[in-house]
């Protein structure tokens, strides 16, 4: 009966904070996807990046082969620094920049993919907590309604038993009016006229 009193007095302090705690992991989970959703659009940003920083370095390597096979068909040393040379130093250059460019677009890539991996355990980590709470407050108000139930029941049985026990006594406060009215008729009777 205890438990039953206990679940009618629903929501206490705690099954408060219980639905304050529920609507937390909510804004938690709505922040952590929408972080997740940039991370992706950043990811793909990075990927695209990527793939024209690769397709321009095939680029500069065949474009550097091609100086560097021009150069070395230069006869005359009088033509070391010449256009076609510092053309091809600066394209080495350029491609050792491109590589540098290109790794760290790579690193940053895979810890963008490490803290997108991270955030996908957080938020079903989140979604189970709040799938689990949810769960219980709907057992929970499940029981109430039964406690409920349980005690209009017994609310009902107790009015019955109330009512059991009071007609005895008016039973016989009707026999006992019938009994009066009996006599007085016989009386009225035997008056002569």
């Amino acid at each position: 009966m205890l438990f039953i009193t206990r679940l009618l007095n629903y929501p206490s302090k705690e099954d408060k904070k219980k639905d304050e705690y529920i609507r937390y992991l909510k804004g938690v989970q709505s922040s952590l996807e929408q972080t997740l959703y940039d991370q992706l659009n950043k990811e793909n940003e990075e990927k695209q990046i990527i793939q024209g920083l690769s397709n321009q370095f095939q680029r500069l390597v065949i474009e550097v082969q091609e100086a560097k096979d021009r150069h070395l068909n230069e006869s005359n040393y009088e033509h070391l620094f010449s256009s076609q040379c510092r053309r091809y130093v600066k394209m080495q250059r350029k491609m050792r920049n491109c590589k540098k460019k290109y790794r760290r677009l790579r690193r940053l890539l895979e810890i963008h993919q490490l803290n997108i991996q991270e955030m996908k355990k957080r938020l079903l980590k989140v979604k189970l907590c709040t799938a689990e709470i949810e769960q219980n407050q709907k057992s929970l108000y499940r029981r109430k309604a039964r406690a409920e139930a349980i005690a209009e029941f017994y609310r009902s049985k107790t009015k019955l038993n109330s009512l059991s026990a009071s007609w005895p006594r008016r039973i016989s406060q009707s026999n006992n009016a019938q009994t009066m009215v009996n006599s007085t008729h016989s009386y009225c009777t035997d008056i002569p006229f």
